[in-house]
């Protein structure tokens, strides 16, 4: 086992307790890495959820999980690195960020814990019902205009950069194939969602002993939800994340507090499952709403009443 000396790291639980997350500058929120479907829990969006102007997996660049073994022993440590690269304008002063996850194939959950140096973070999904409610997400941390940790975001570095960090396998594999997927978003410093790339890949390790593992079902029936939009208070993009038990007509909006419908994000039909939108604070019409209070609000088939969650536009 590869013991790690002279660094100091914090490790992280993939399946312990709550940890903070911050707005964007400070990392994506949780399960944004394009993974696909695996086992029960259906495929997670990726961060053109927000950032749209560019394909994604473009030609001039690429996002790598170095290192990993094709087999691995349960309970061992192994040192990992993410690349990520661009061929960015020579004007550009890029800023880079990452978020990679390891998931076990027979149940769809994380699997095994990250060991993470500063200036890299674990975030987790905010709902309690989400479908990735048990992943967590390693990932950049801090923005440069934040302070602290400012390295992880390599900003101004040329690339491809690299994070470092250990993967520690889970003490029970039972054979299991454990999935790796990373997102990496090479950005062009300008601070907004315009003109950056985003990439994706997946990897997987097998334990070295294999044993047949069926499927687990899922833990809970399917729930109607939706997640507190992040960041909050927004500026220029709110991520609004939610899940719908039953196929059917849904209508995702913003409302102001008089209670008008000043933006529809999504009326029509919606399978059931996981659901991906954002708000860049504009309205119907294209004109960009007053800072203030609002509301995101979900009806779907088998609710009552929408739900809905306050967020504040500050720009």
């Amino acid at each position: 086992m590869r013991r790690s000396i002279g660094r100091v790291f914090v490790a992280v639980m993939l399946l312990s307790g709550s940890l903070l997350v911050v707005g964007f500058s400070t990392g994506p929120v949780a399960s944004r890495t394009g993974a696909f479907a695996v086992a029960n829990k259906a495929a997670e969006p990726n961060c053109t959820i927000c950032h749209q102007d560019a394909p994604l997996n473009g030609p001039n660049g690429s996002i790598e999980i170095l290192d990993l073994p094709a087999e691995f022993t349960a309970g061992a440590q192994y040192p990992l690195r993410v690349r990520l690269s661009h061929s960015h304008l020579p004007e550009v002063v890029p800023r880079w960020g990452f978020q990679l996850q390891a998931v076990d194939a027979a149940t769809g959950d994380s699997s095994g814990f990250f060991i993470y140096p500063p200036g890299l973070q674990i975030v987790k999904p905010t709902s309690p019902v989400s479908t990735f409610r048990f992943r967590r997400y390693l990932e950049h941390g801090a923005d440069v205009h934040a302070g602290s940790d400012s390295a992880s975001l390599h900003w101004g570095d040329p690339g491809p950069v690299e994070w470092t960090f250990d993967w520690v396998a889970p003490a029970n594999a039972n054979g299991n194939k454990v999935y790796f997927f990373a997102a990496g978003n090479a950005t062009n410093g300008s601070f907004d969602q315009l003109g950056d790339n985003v990439y994706t890949t997946a990897e997987s390790t097998t334990a070295a002993i294999l044993v047949a593992v069926e499927p687990k079902p899922s833990a809970l029936a399917g729930v109607t939800d939706l997640s507190p939009p992040f960041p909050n208070p927004m500026n220029k993009c709110g991520d609004l994340s939610f899940e719908i038990a039953r196929a059917g007509r849904i209508d995702l909006s913003i409302y102001d507090v008089q209670g008008r419908k000043i933006r529809t994000i999504f009326s029509g039909w919606h399978n059931s499952g996981p659901g991906a939108a954002f708000w860049n604070g504009r309205r119907d019409d294209g004109i960009v709403a007053q800072n203030g209070i609002y509301f995101v609000r979900l009806m779907a088939p088998g609710l009552s009443k929408p739900i809905s969650h306050k967020i504040v536009l500050q720009r």
